[in-house]
């Protein structure tokens, strides 16, 4: 005699400062389980109860930061993380703030001419702006001095980058030249002479390859310290802009058609979907496609592998000036001729959202690291800025001429503008934080494979003798962390020799049925059903009674 127990259903998982504001939990080290009701209890103190703080975190180091809460007070915010995407690298942060004013921004009027350009020290704490002059200055004050005058002639300069290193500057200007500074000793280090203004300038990544883009309508590729162009690109037309991709790999002339060329000497991949022209284009953050506004006021992306086009929109009332890509690659945005911008789904060509408001042609648009702002710079003498996820314009930023760049810093909290007034001005667009507090790194995970044996017990008795079996979970394994309320286990044994007297809890579904065993014997079988609550430890679950049968 004895009894067949199994299990119907499944363990489903669920893929799982004096005060000093001081965070307090989670502290770094802690590993949460994704699953449908686990929550994070996020603790600081220092500061009084009343006092709202921003919670938020990252899982790039800090290089993008998302918002948890934005007013948390009382020194507790439970975090649901039911959702969060899985990562090894969380880092918590709570911030005490204040909103910005016009004391935290900053205005350099040390120039003598229209600033054409301007570009921010990879520490974010200086900038370098060209005019008639090349000037280093504090971006965290204002000044009409600089710290620094690069050792390089009066002449127009158009075009200005700081290598990531943090060791070059390169300027372009109407001297013909591409000037190449080393930022250490202020000295120049290179000069070299095209046939005609240059007017634009640009480094890779690793601040070793140069392009520069001249009057002549070519393109030139320096790998520096050789002065020596690796190649010379024509543009085949007059050409109007040049955009290096994000790689340092490839880059896009403007002209009549678009072509893509690469570092070397070669034949370009030549787009020629515009009717009169491209004024301006963009990479994708991927290098995989291209998006050109043309002179017919058209909008069209296309491949930047195959020069296969996409999608195009027109808009022959506005016509078009320039484009950027969102740092995912989603959007593109598009600076009109006339008073707006427009924002563009990638991947269907549908229309996101237009924002309003100018009242010149829109010369620059950049997005934030992170893609919830979008900056403008317009010849209405406004640079403005814009929330994505709202489609509202949230801040006005005046000069007294035309805004010809918008630049934001990494962090996305400051904005750097460049303008035919005179000035280059950095604006405290967000926040500014008074304290913070950063966690360690932290654990968001599915949980790990849940676990569950159920047993029972057994015994071997005479006719008409009684037993009790009792049916308990054992080896119980993350079945805190696991997506069951309840169990339901399926028992059946044979009724020609055993009585059922009782159980502990109410059964269910029971039934008697005739089956025929190995041997060709026909025999009865009778069955039940327990429905359970499932605990999460090991423990006995119920007893059922028998009495044996002659």
């Amino acid at each position: 005699m004895g009894i067949v127990l199994t299990v119907i259903g499944s363990l489903t998982n669920v893929s799982a400062q004096d005060t000093t504001l001081t965070l307090i939990a989670p502290l770094g080290g802690e590993i949460f389980y994704t699953t449908r009701d686990t929550t994070v209890d996020i603790r600081w103190s220092g500061v009084d109860d009343t006092i709202s703080v921003r919670l938020d975190y990252t899982v790039d180091n800090g290089r993008i930061w998302k918002v948890i809460a934005d007013s948390a007070k009382g020194g507790l915010f439970v975090w649901n993380i039911k959702g969060i995407s899985p990562s090894a690298s969380y880092r918590m942060r709570v911030s005490q703030l204040r909103p910005p004013g016009a004391q935290d921004n900053v205005i350099y009027s040390g120039h003598s001419s229209p600033v054409s350009d301007a570009w921010w020290s990879p520490s974010f704490d200086r900038v370098v702006s060209v005019a008639a002059e090349a000037h280093i200055w504090d971006a965290q004050q204002s000044s009409s001095s600089p710290l620094v005058t690069l050792p390089v002639p009066r002449a127009t300069y158009y075009s200005v980058r700081w290598s990531l290193d943090s060791m070059k500057i390169v300027t372009g200007s109407d001297d013909n030249k591409a000037v190449v500074i080393d930022v250490p000793s202020n000295t120049v280090a290179q000069s070299i002479t095209h046939p005609d203004v240059v007017t634009k300038v640009e480094l890779d990544s690793t601040g070793q390859w140069l392009f520069t883009k001249a009057d002549d309508n070519r393109v030139r590729v320096y790998n520096l310290p050789n002065g020596v162009a690796r190649a010379t690109h024509s543009a085949g037309s007059t050409l109007e802009d040049m955009v290096l991709n994000a790689q340092g790999l490839r880059v896009l002339l403007c002209a009549n058609e678009a072509r893509v060329y690469g570092r070397a000497v070669g034949l370009p991949l030549a787009f020629t979907g515009h009717d009169v022209g491209v004024i301006s284009g963009a990479w994708s953050p991927d290098g995989t496609k291209i998006c050109t506004v043309g002179g017919d006021a058209t909008i069209r992306l296309w491949s930047a592998t195959t020069g296969v086009e996409a999608w195009n929109v027109n808009d022959p009332k506005e016509g078009v000036r320039c484009a950027a890509f969102s740092p995912d690659g989603s959007l593109v945005a598009v600076g009109m001729a006339d008073s707006t911008i427009t924002v563009w789904d990638v991947a269907t060509g549908q229309r996101r959202t237009t924002f309003a408001g100018y009242t010149g042609a829109v010369r620059m648009v950049a997005f934030t690291s992170d893609g919830t702002l979008l900056a403008g710079a317009s010849d209405d003498n406004f640079a403005r800025i814009h929330q994505l996820s709202t489609n509202t314009t949230l801040r006005n930023l005046q000069h007294n001429d035309d805004v010809s760049v918008v630049r934001w810093n990494e962090s996305g909290d400051r904005l750097l503008t460049t303008s035919r007034d005179g000035t280059a001005r950095v604006w405290q667009v967000r926040e500014i934080v008074l304290q913070s507090d950063t966690s360690g790194t932290f654990t968001i995970a599915p949980p790990p494979p849940a676990f569950a044996r159920f047993t029972s017990t057994g015994d071997t008795i005479q006719i008409r003798e009684n037993t009790t079996i009792t049916v308990a979970l054992e080896g119980a394994q993350f079945l805190d962390l696991a997506q069951i309320d309840s169990v339901r286990l399926h028992m059946v044994f044979d009724p020609s020799m055993l009585f059922r007297i009782g159980s502990s809890v109410p059964l269910e579904n029971s039934f008697e049925d005739v089956i025929t065993d190995s041997n060709g014997i026909r025999r009865s079988r009778q069955y039940f059903e327990v429905t359970l609550p499932l605990p999460t430890s090991d423990a006995p679950l119920f007893t059922v009674s028998f009495q044996g049968e002659r």
